[in-house]
Formats: C-alpha cells, structure tokens, sequence
C-alpha cells in the first residue's frame, strides 16, 4: 500500500477541519492534514531510531491510530487549538492509546499459602481460553481465536476464574515470574487452585511505549 492510498479515517459526526496553531498562528485545517502531519511525526520518529522498519508502513500504521485519537480529541474537545509542532500532542496521543490498550496490559497474580506471589501476563491467559475455546492445538489460529481472547480480556474477573478452575500449573510455570518468595518454598503445582488470585493494571508508561513499538514491528514482518 502507498501512502498516498491510505483512505481519511475519521467518525461520522466530527467535522472535517479543527483549529491548530503553527508557530505564532492560529488556523482552520482539514482533519486528513492534520492526522497526515501527526502520523509522518511519529513515523519518522520511528524510522530515524530504526533504519530496517520502513517509512510508509510506519506511516500507514499511524495514519489509522492517529485518525482515531483525533477523532476522540476533537469530540471530547470541540474548542480546542493543537499545536501540530510541540510534544504535548504526542504525549496526548500516547495516553489515549495507552488507555485504549489497557485491558492488554494486565497482569494476574498468584499468592501462595507460603506467602509467596506469582506474575503471568492476562494476555497469556486470554491467550490459552481462546485456545480452549476453539479446540485449538498448540500453535494454531483460527479466525474466532483473536475476537475470543479480545473479549475475554474485557472481563478479567471471569479469565481470573477460569484460570482457577481450568489451568494447571504445569500449563503455565514457564509463563511465571517470581515477584515475591519467601522460604522454604511451596509445592506449588499443590497449591494452585486454591490460592487467592488478582488482577493488576501496569503502572509504567514507558514499558507499553515499548511494547507498542514491538508490536508495530510485528505488525511489519
């Protein structure tokens, strides 16, 4: 795909140009150029920091997110005027796809009796229900398998449960992390089950910046 084929992505009831202000001026721009100025920012950003991605995937990637910040933006900010040149729109966009991406980036965690506290990502979980779900064999995909993990991670109480009742420890002590052990150690393949689980949100911004770059470069192999 070209750049220049990328189709203006933009909802219904926003109107067609806002208010931005370059420099010393304020002016009326159309939504396309002002989501084509961001994507080409945050593209070429990426690109210059890493020579073996490609501009316009890059480009094409981010011309679709950005028309879905903008779009939000404007509609929960009619009045407002977005310096197209400073960093404060970056950081805006950011936390929207941040909070967007939010149910992606959840950890379940597992304490023992012992004391001791277990972390595997919820993606992992959700991963393995989806599997379940569609009869799936290891490594494989159907079409409903991204649509069921998706939405299963929109309701961790219920991957919470299901963890508990339908996951063995052997099915998961290679996804783990140790975040809290004290001595002697537990059998824990024992203790599973039972033990009392929860679920956390990840607090570092600059861990999902990373992993948003990761998953663009996925998006490109």
């Amino acid at each position: 795909m070209k750049v220049e084929d990328v189709a203006v992505v933009v909802q219904d009831n926003v109107p067609n140009q806002f208010k931005v202000s370059i420099g010393s001026k304020c002016m009326l721009m159309p939504i396309d150029s002002i989501v084509a100025s961001m994507a080409n920012q945050l593209a070429t950003k990426i690109a210059n920091n890493n020579p073996s991605m490609q501009f316009s995937d890059l480009y094409n990637i981010y011309y679709n997110e950005v028309s879905d910040f903008v779009s939000d933006f404007y509609h929960k900010n009619p009045d407002a005027v977005l310096n197209l040149f400073d960093e404060e729109w970056e950081e805006a966009y950011h936390h929207f796809k941040f909070e967007q991406n939010t149910p992606y980036f959840k950890d379940l965690i597992v304490t023992f009796p012992d004391g001791s506290e277990w972390s595997v990502r919820l993606m992992e979980i959700a991963c393995l229900y989806a599997e379940k779900v569609c009869g799936l064999k290891e490594d494989e995909i159907s079409d409903d398998f991204f649509k069921i993990r998706d939405d299963s991670l929109q309701n961790p109480d219920m991957l919470l449960e299901w963890a508990s009742e339908n996951i063995s420890w052997d099915e998961i002590q290679d996804m783990v992390e140790e975040i809290k052990r004290p001595q002697p150690e537990l059998n824990y393949a024992s203790y599973w089950k039972a033990s009392p689980k929860r679920i956390e949100t990840w607090s570092n911004m600059e861990i999902y910046e990373d992993i948003e770059l990761d998953i663009d470069k996925d998006e490109l192999s």
